[in-house]
């Protein structure tokens, strides 16, 4: 079980950055289980080491790209200061680059992916965060932080993004997948994450969105 992630943990374990999986791989970190397949790998790092991130994974012979309104463009060392970005694309060779695709506004948001399911370390998808006094931010807003130690976990040495902060990531596109995620986690998480996702949902969305509605 969980051999992707054991996979990337081997090369990205010796990176002198902190970093934790995300997304939906981490969602089955959290549950001890694998509940469904992931189209791609996600981690996070944070911004204030996104240069030993750049450097490692090129010693590495890793190549980092950030998808734009223009394309792919690549990200280095020297160049990733001028970038406004949220994420990069850290692809090896076997991995090909001709799936993008750009909504009708323009924005990377979405993808189409060549597979429906990654099964081998050859794509990661890095997202970038910022941390503050011992706080893990909420990216899309700032006011929205929890204390990094309630952030990030470990499973048999895997690390994963608290399943609370995960869920608000996914709470902006209610997918088929983000709310089969919410609806398998929500009721297994402790009081204390619950009370946290609730007021987060609020801060972000008013009162209005369905999950908050569903968290008891």
């Amino acid at each position: 079980m969980f051999e992707l992630l054991k996979a990337a943990s081997e090369v990205m374990g010796k990176m002198n950055a902190k970093w934790c999986f995300a997304g939906g791989w981490a969602i089955d970190l959290f549950l001890g289980k694998e509940s469904r397949p992931h189209k791609d790998l996600d981690i996070v790092v944070f911004k204030n080491e996104i240069k030993e991130v750049i450097s490692y994974m090129k010693a590495n012979n890793w190549k980092i790209e950030t998808p734009t309104r223009q394309g792919f463009l690549p990200v280095t060392e020297e160049n990733v200061s001028e970038l406004e970005m949220d994420n990069m694309w850290c692809m090896n060779e076997a991995y090909p680059l001709d799936y993008l695709k750009v909504d009708e506004q323009g924005s990377c948001n979405f993808y189409q992916y060549e597979r429906e399911v990654q099964e081998s370390f050859d794509f990661l998808e890095v997202l970038l965060n910022s941390s503050e006094g011992g706080y893990f931010i909420y990216q899309q807003n700032p006011s929205i932080r929890l204390e990094m130690s309630r952030a990030i976990f470990e499973n048999s040495g895997l690390p994963y993004l608290a399943p609370e902060i995960v869920l608000l990531y996914k709470s902006k596109y209610l997918s088929e997948d983000n709310q089969a995620d919410f609806d398998l986690v929500s009721e297994k998480l402790d009081s204390e994450q619950r009370k946290w996702l609730k007021e987060a949902l609020t801060t972000e969305y008013g009162s209005d969105h369905p999950w908050v509605q569903a968290i008891s």
